[in-house]
């Protein structure tokens, strides 16, 4: 008997494609129960396109009228001569197919007298996949992307559906978030673990109000907004519905900090190989690498308000609430400033931090995502928050603003804007009006 199928493929029509398609498809080849096909090509000459007859090993034949076939190279087949069913095995072919490949290819055998020895001899089993649709997501096609959220691509795995860019500002852009070297987590840990003696001495200096503040973390993409509208020169924050001046006095109602007279700049120069310096390094492991977490380390293991203790509060409040280094490690340039009468009691702190402010936007890239801004974050967000108008977010105004926004508060009020009217689109809050005039000298 000839071949039942013919892989050359090109030169078979299209209406022979479609029988062998419409005629395997329904029915599942197994070895233990394999599927006969009836083909008649006694009569038939090949100028006669005939359907195969599938059926279970052990069934009647159908009976089905002769057809005459045109002669084709690579037809489907050929008649038989119907034998009787003591001789049907001679007559019939078995075809091995499975539905785990993408080829149409089977194998084809003889079924001899012996049954078992059919499928002890190893057979080329095809395998066929089942062809996957796709489905390609439009950014503006909600419900399609709902629809087809668990379609999966030619390797195997789930589609995402596209997630719509947060609006951040007047348009729709993608949500940037800042990395900050000052974030205030560092400071509010330490103010919060000091000794009766050592909260005593911050009092002392005017810096009471530190601790009652409540940030301990910033708002990243809020941050990238903020510092990327900050213009250094004109000491501005640019918003859509004006411009908020930035000056000693504000920072004093965000921070808290004393507007004092003696600036850091003007303190006397002392070396850095003082003894005091010396002892100072000493406390830590890694003398060359000092970060602002060391140093809050060092001042929560001491109960006593020393010098050593004053050097510390010195090199954490200007590297936390002013500038510190790229690279995470302390600014040490104050310490040419120590002496060992520090006093710290007359320091114009609003001061600095408007010379760092200043200073460190111009050594931020907002289209870099590895880098840092090493300025004051802090400054910047209460800013924002106590300048613009948000109704959805409710909270008690109070100065200096650092005692009244926590972490929450203020992350809750990104996530609302980002996902309502868009940062900066607010419109400016009223001025803050102190109660009476004997707590507007705090």
């Amino acid at each position: 008997m000839s071949s039942l199928i013919n892989r050359s493929g090109r030169s078979r029509k299209k209406s022979e494609r479609i029988l062998l398609k419409t005629t395997f498809s329904k029915f599942t080849n197994e070895e233990s129960n394999p599927l006969l096909i009836d083909i008649e090509d006694a009569d038939n000459e090949g100028n006669e396109l005939v359907q195969p007859q599938i059926r279970r090993e052990g069934q009647k034949k159908f009976s089905t009228p002769k057809k005459k076939t045109k002669n084709q190279t690579g037809g489907v087949g050929e008649r038989v001569n119907r034998t009787p069913a003591h001789s049907m095995r001679r007559d019939l072919k078995v075809v091995v197919l499975s539905s785990d490949s993408r080829k149409d290819n089977v194998a084809v055998k003889n079924l001899d007298e012996d049954e078992d020895s059919d499928f002890e001899a190893d057979i080329t089993v095809v395998t066929r996949k089942k062809r996957r649709h796709h489905t390609s997501f439009k950014d503006d096609d909600k419900e399609n992307v709902k629809k087809f959220k668990r379609q999966r691509n030619k390797e195997g795995n789930v589609l995402k559906p596209r997630k719509h860019p947060k609006v951040v500002a007047s348009g729709a852009e993608e949500a940037k978030r800042i990395q900050v070297r000052t974030s205030p987590s560092v400071l509010y840990s330490c103010v919060h673990n000091l000794s009766m003696e050592q909260e005593a001495y911050i009092s002392s200096i005017g810096l009471g109000h530190l601790l009652k503040m409540k940030v301990d973390g910033c708002a990243s993409i809020m941050g990238h907004y903020i510092v990327r509208n900050f213009n250094a020169d004109r000491m501005v924050l640019k918003l859509h519905h004006g411009e908020i001046p930035i000056n000693r006095q504000v920072i004093h109602e965000m921070l808290g900090l004393p507007l004092g007279h003696v600036t850091i700049k003007s303190m006397p120069y002392r070396e850095v190989t003082d003894d005091t310096i010396t002892v100072w390094r000493k406390q830590f492991e890694d003398e060359d690498n000092i970060r602002p977490r060391a140093v809050q380390q060092v001042i929560m293991q001491s109960t006593r308000a020393d010098l050593m203790f004053k050097v510390n509060i010195f090199v954490l409040l200007c590297n936390t609430l002013g500038q510190s280094m790229s690279m995470g490690t302390c600014d040490l340039s104050m310490l040419s400033k120590v002496t060992k009468d520090l006093d710290l009691s007359d320091i114009d702190w609003c001061g600095y931090v408007f010379d760092c402010l200043k200073e460190t936007k111009s050594a931020w890239n907002p289209n870099n995502k590895k880098g840092f801004y090493v300025g004051p974050i802090i400054l910047l967000l209460l800013l924002y928050l106590e300048s613009v108008r948000c109704d959805s977010v409710k909270i008690v105004r109070c100065r200096p603003a650092i005692c009244c926004w926590s972490v929450d508060k203020l992350r809750e009020r990104e996530r609302v804007e980002c996902r309502t009217i868009g940062l900066g689109m607010g419109e400016l809050q009223d001025p803050f009006q102190f109660i009476n005039e004997a707590f507007g000298n705090w």
